[in-house]
Formats: structure tokens, C-alpha cells, sequence
């Protein structure tokens, strides 16, 4: 109760409203408790308010309750992971938390200090970044013991994998964006429905498909904006293609009752697939950069890039000196594609680049890049990226289960 009792108090020190002590008790109240770990209406209302500005929009009642059902859902999956990281011993410690908290302020293109009080301007608690930080790494640490280790691909998984792929000449491949929501029991059916109709709607009315799936869901690609790469349709749940194949460049489809849950498609580019053409294999590491950034920032983080750049002599060594240029450099492994694929920006910018070698620092209206060539050949079947993708489509489909497990043995009661 103290460490409740605190978080109203810098509550009502961020936002001059006076209130009644019936006000300030209702913030007490329980929304939800997770195996006897009370979620309080105060947590739901700090991490709505964080998700609301996480996707851009304008706060207000009518947003608020359209996006409080999946805000509660996340913090119920948290409390488990969490729950689940403190009974293995893998809990993330302060100082790892405190490093994720400073690494998003980095990401916003401000100090830890600055991001506070962005924040609080926004009546937002930093600890709702922080908590949402921390279950993040629990779940990784979880994962990574319990997930990770065991998996094991056999020749003949990779070399079947091979054989469907050569059967993949001459078909079209979708890069398709996805938003995802589970539906573990029956009984969740109405509830799920419900809460990706409102993010849908979200979507429509002009959010950031790429924001909203960041913020709410539940599949692996919501790191990368719910980006699933390049697939053919027998890749990905059925209801799924065949909403994908009514679908423009551009356009979204959804929601969609897919055989695990919900989901949300959009449809960024298709191609014709070729085995034998020629593939530029390519890598990005990219600075983001915050809307209103001021130039003198800007160029202080080109130069970060810069000064990386001529160290660059392969693709092995790119997470550590990505993260000499910014902690919250990332990245992108935007995979082997045909030159006339490639984002006109980056063609440009690996023009005359050897293999292993970058290109100067560039700048899109999100991030600064440098483009990093990893090779150049044909497009044959790659055996070592064949493994590596069964392997993560293994730990993505392993700890989807795992999480639904702790769903459905958990005693959770929502009171709201």
C-alpha cells in the first residue's frame, strides 16, 4: 500500500488537479489481480496514457476508452512474465532496468532527464515506462533459458524447408504489416473481437499502423512495427492469405479470425519471386530521430554514424558497433532482395560499395542510416538463413504457448 500511496502522491504533484479522497481511493482500487499481484486502476490509467502518446494520437475520453481493454490485457501478460521470471530467478536487475529506460530516452533523441519530464508533462510516471521495460527483459531472460536453448533444427527440417522453397519460383511474395491478438479460451472470443475492432478503427482513422502494432501486439514483429518481411501466401494462416490476395498495395484488411486469434494485415509491396536473379544482401544500422529533433542534434548523431563507418569491414560485427553509435542504434537486417526492390534511398546510397563495406550516413524523415552491403550473388537458397529463420519461427511459436499457458493457469480476476 506505501508504494501505491507514493504514486498518487507524485501523481497529484505532476497534475495541479485537486482531488477528493474518493478520487484518490478509486485509484487504489483493483482493476485486476493476476494470481493475487494487483493491477490498480492508477496502473491502467498511467500505461493508457503512455500508449496513447507511444501512438501519436490526442488524448480524450473516447480514445481512452477505446484502447483501456488491450492496455489492461498487456499489463495482465506482464505481471505473468513477470511472475514467471521471478520464479526461475531471471528477474532483470535495476540497473539493466534503468539502462533499457535510458537507451528509449536515447531513442526519443533525449537524456534520461529530459524524457522524465517529458513525460510528467504528460501526466506519465516514468515508472510506467520502466515496468513496461522490465517485463520486457523478464520475458527475454525466460525465453532465452527456457525457450532458446532447447530448440534444435535437423538437416532434414532445413532440407525440407529448401525443397518448399525452390518450389517458391515464379510465385508472388507479399511484405506484409501485421497486428496479431491471441484468443487462448473461448471465452476471451468476445473480448479479443472487440478490442482489435477499436485498434482497427484506430488504425482507419489514421494512427500509424506501424505505432499501433509496436504498442499492443502480440506477435514477434511488433519490435519492427509488426513488419513480417517478405512471405509467400502457404506461409502465413489461411484466413489471412486469402485476405491478403484481395488486397492493394497499401491497403489493410481486418480484423481477420485467423486460427490462433485476430488479426490485423496491411499490405506494404508484392513481387515475383525468381531463383537465379541477382541479390544484394543488406544490413542497416539506424539512429532514430524524433519529430522536432533540432538540426544541431541531427548532426551530432550523423557524425556518431560517421565515426563508425570506415570500421565496418563485415556484417558480423554490426550490433557492437551499432551500439558505439547510440544505445538505441538498431540493426535492421533488411535481407537479400533484387537491386530494383531495394528502397531507392538505400540503392542509391550502397551504389559502388564493396561487400562488407558502408555507406556514408543518410537521413530519412524517422532515422539515420548507414546501409551495409553483406554480399552480392544469386538468388540460391541460403542453408545458414534457412536455419536461422526455422529457429525463430520455433522460439516465436514456443513462447506464444508458454505465455498462453500462464493465461490459462493463472487466477486472474478483472474487476473493471
Amino acid at each position: 500500500m506505501k508504494k501505491a500511496y507514493g504514486l498518487i502522491v507524485a501523481l497529484l504533484l505532476l497534475a495541479p488537479v485537486a482531488l477528493n479522497s474518493a478520487r484518490a481511493q478509486d485509484t487504489l482500487r483493483a482493476a485486476a489481480v493476476v494470481n493475487d499481484d494487483v493491477i490498480s486502476v492508477l496502473d491502467l490509467s498511467l500505461r493508457t496514457r503512455l500508449a496513447i502518446a507511444s501512438i501519436g494520437a490526442k488524448d480524450s475520453p473516447e480514445i481512452r476508452q477505446r484502447l483501456t481493454p488491450q492496455v489492461l490485457r498487456a499489463l495482465i501478460d506482464e505481471r505473468l512474465q513477470l511472475q514467471e521470471a521471478k520464479r526461475l530467478s531471471l528477474e532483470p536487475t535495476e540497473q539493466e532496468v534503468e539502462e533499457a529506460f535510458a537507451a528509449i530516452a536515447q531513442g526519443n533523441n533525449m537524456s534520461p532527464e529530459q524524457f522524465t519530464e517529458v513525460l510528467r508533462q504528460n501526466n506519465v510516471l516514468p515508472t510506467a515506462v520502466k515496468d513496461q521495460a522490465r517485463a520486457e527483459l523478464a520475458w527475454r531472460g525466460v525465453v532465452e533459458r527456457r525457450i532458446r536453448r532447447q530448440i534444435t533444427i535437423s538437416n532434414e527440417q532445413i532440407g525440407a524447408e529448401i525443397e518448399r522453397l525452390k518450389g517458391q519460383d515464379g510465385q508472388l511474395q507479399y511484405r506484409i504489416a501485421e497486428l496479431f491478438l491471441s484468443v487462448d479460451n473461448p471465452g476471451d472470443e468476445a473480448r479479443v473481437s472487440e478490442n482489435i475492432a477499436r485498434l482497427a478503427d484506430e488504425i482507419r482513422k489514421g494512427t500509424p499502423f506501424q505505432a499501433v502494432a509496436k504498442q499492443f501486439s502480440q506477435s514477434s514483429t511488433a519490435s519492427v512495427g509488426g513488419d513480417l518481411g517478405w512471405v509467400t501466401l502457404d506461409q502465413i494462416d489461411p484466413a489471412v492469405a486469402r485476405a491478403v490476395q484481395g488486397l492493394q498495395k497499401n491497403g489493410l484488411a481486418g480484423p481477420i479470425r485467423g486460427t490462433a486469434g485476430y488479426y490485423i494485415v496491411g499490405l506494404i509491396d508484392q513481387r515475383t519471386f525468381r531463383l537465379g536473379e541477382q541479390l544484394i544482401d543488406t544490413r542497416a544500422i539506424a539512429l532514430p530521430v524524433r519529430p522536432g529533433t533540432s538540426a544541431e542534434v541531427i548532426e551530432q548523431r550523423m557524425a556518431q554514424l560517421a565515426a563508425i563507418q570506415p570500421r565496418i569491414e563485415s556484417c558480423t560485427n554490426l550490433q557492437t558497433l551499432a551500439k558505439e553509435a547510440g544505445e538505441d542504434a538498431v540493426v535492421r537486417d533488411t535481407g537479400r532482395q533484387r537491386p530494383q526492390d531495394l528502397p531507392p534511398d538505400v540503392a542509391r546510397a550502397i551504389e559502388g560499395v564493396a561487400v562488407g563495406q558502408a555507406s556514408a550516413p543518410f537521413r530519412r524523415a524517422d532515422a539515420l542510416i548507414i546501409a551495409v552491403v553483406c554480399g552480392r550473388d544469386s538468388s540460391g537458397i541460403d542453408r545458414k538463413r534457412v536455419e536461422e529463420r526455422l529457429v525463430q519461427e520455433q522460439i516465436e511459436l514456443r513462447a506464444r504457448r508458454y505465455l498462453r499457458d500462464l493465461r490459462r493457469s493463472a487466477d486472474l480476476d478483472i474487476r473493471i
